[in-house]
């Protein structure tokens, strides 16, 4: 979950370097016969960027980016999730991409309430927000010395073996905070964590509470 080095995707941007995904999460997925770059990390949707529109606002990257995928969920509060690109490309996967034609419309609410969210994002409440959401993440990492990435929200907590990450969020829920154990086959074998949410509505004393309860499992 570690970003990406902006000189590097630019310098691959730049290159015109053959890919078929760049996931901008510190792995380098080899060149292919396909020219072109997307960019897809649903976790900082709504969080990186002056407007919230992800990484690749935050690395001033989204004009050398031809597919820009994201998640409707997680910071929008809706469901699903979307692609950017030329009004020639949408054209194109609109009427040939098969997953797209043979999948169920999403219901008329979580539509609106997506439509409704991305505005919000370059507002000042949205501003507000992202900016709450950082000093939380700033005052985690700083009662939490390993923490590897300060800036996605969604942060693992690597315990190993099932049974321990199972104990762990046992615990946690009893002392009030929900963490769900995320275990194999979700992740690899014998990475077991904790995953950790971390958002704007929480309070600073919220936040050094669970950092607390995590040095003391």
């Amino acid at each position: 979950n570690e970003l990406c080095e902006t000189p590097a995707i630019d310098s691959l941007a730049a290159r015109g370097t053959r890919f078929t995904r760049a996931y901008c999460q510190g792995t380098y997925c080899g060149p292919s016969r396909a020219s072109f770059l997307t960019g897809y990390y649903p976790h900082a949707t709504g969080v990186l960027g002056p407007k919230g529109h992800g990484l690749a606002e935050a690395l001033g990257l989204q004009s050398r980016i031809d597919f820009q995928m994201g998640t409707l969920g997680k910071a929008l509060g809706s469901a699903g999730g979307y692609l950017a690109a030329s009004r020639s490309w949408i054209d194109l996967l609109i009427n040939k991409a098969r997953s797209l034609i043979y999948s169920t419309a999403p219901p008329p609410a979580p539509a609106a309430a997506s439509l409704a969210a991305f505005p919000l994002l370059a507002t000042p409440t949205g501003t507000s927000l992202r900016a709450k959401l950082q000093d939380n993440l700033a005052t985690f990492k700083s009662e939490i010395s390993n923490l590897r990435s300060p800036s996605p929200p969604i942060i693992p907590h690597l315990l190993g073996n099932n049974a321990r990450a199972l104990t762990a969020s046992r615990a946690l829920l009893e002392r009030g905070f929900l963490v769900p154990a995320i275990r194999y086959p979700t992740v690899p074998r014998n990475t077991a964590r904790l995953r950790l949410t971390l958002t704007a509505a929480h309070q600073t004393e919220e936040v050094e509470a669970l950092a607390l309860s995590l040095r003391t499992l």
